[in-house]
């Protein structure tokens, strides 16, 4: 069970949430601003943190900003728990670094849903992925296939080529762009081409390239013609032999400029929303990137 940190102004919310949490048997610490909230989560650890946004003085997003400028989203889960719907909020709030956003009145099945899925990545992932930076390229794909998809990994049949269909089709490789320049533009994260939704690996032959250079060079291609070479910086590929089979594994570091997909003839921008990347209107992109750059 977690310890939980539940930020709210109005007593009476923050009482409907310690009762109703406290019955799946978690602790429930309360906090009625952003001062004190910030106090309490420099004294002790907590597991997660339940944030309003609408609070007198300090508001939810402040708090966020200096939540986040001392602990990630894996050391601290943040969720925000909102009456404000609106998409224009909820991107400023994923932008300055919220795990998830629920709104008020709050769906208890769906707010437990989210947490438990955040405190399993907490709880799963980060030791894993710490381990992970010292182990060889196959070990860590090995690692990253036990772990399984979420904000930070994602897994691709092909590269190009459509299954179902038996033939080549650019959506596929629409769709690993829309990928990596997701993770651009938000936390950075590993793309594992050759392995199907469920981590099974396929392996990269199922794109009928003659050789491992034509592959790496279509992978290179299409990074300059989607994304642009100035990018490549920030990505690291390479084909990775598993015991039978080989797969692609693309490495990609966020960036601090918004990083756009080339795709007929316009610019789409997407941002990594959980185990989804999503694609922004360009009002949203201005309110996702705003908060970037301030947090």
């Amino acid at each position: 069970m977690a310890i939980v940190l539940v930020v709210d102004d109005q007593e009476q919310n923050r009482e409907i949430l310690r009762r109703r949490l406290e019955r799946k048997g978690h602790t429930i610490v309360e906090a009625e601003d952003g001062p004190e909230a910030l106090d309490k989560i420099k004294k002790q650890p907590f597991d997660i943190v339940l944030l309003d946004i609408r609070m007198p003085g300090m508001d939810g997003n402040e708090v966020l900003e200096k939540i986040r400028a001392n602990w990630n989203p894996m050391e601290l889960p943040v969720i925000m728990v909102s009456a404000e719907s609106d998409s224009k909020t909820m991107v400023k709030s994923l932008g300055l670094g919220a795990d998830d956003y629920v709104t008020k009145p709050v769906d208890m099945p769906v707010l437990l849903a989210r947490m438990e899925n955040k405190l399993k990545l907490r709880a799963n992932q980060q030791p894993k992925e710490t381990a992970a930076q010292s182990l060889n390229p196959k070990e860590k794909i090995e690692a990253l296939l036990t772990t399984g998809e979420n904000n930070h990994v994602e897994f691709k049949s092909t590269l190009r080529w459509n299954i179902h269909a038996g033939k080549l089709g650019k959506e596929i490789e629409i769709s690993w762009m829309k990928t990596v320049v997701a993770f651009l533009n938000t936390e950075g994260g590993t793309l594992l081409v050759g392995v199907d939704d469920t981590g099974k690996v396929l392996g990269t032959s199922l794109d009928k390239f003659k050789n491992d250079d034509k592959y790496l060079l279509h992978v290179n291609n299409s990074i300059k013609d989607f994304i642009g070479l100035e990018y490549i910086s920030h990505i690291d590929f390479d084909l990775v032999q598993m015991e039978e089979e080989k797969v692609l594994c693309v490495e990609c570091r966020p960036t601090k400029e918004a990083v756009f997909l080339k795709n007929n003839g316009e610019d789409e921008f997407y941002a990594r929303f959980g185990p989804s990347s999503r694609k922004l209107s360009t009002k949203e992109v201005l309110g996702y990137m705003g908060g970037k750059k301030q947090n």
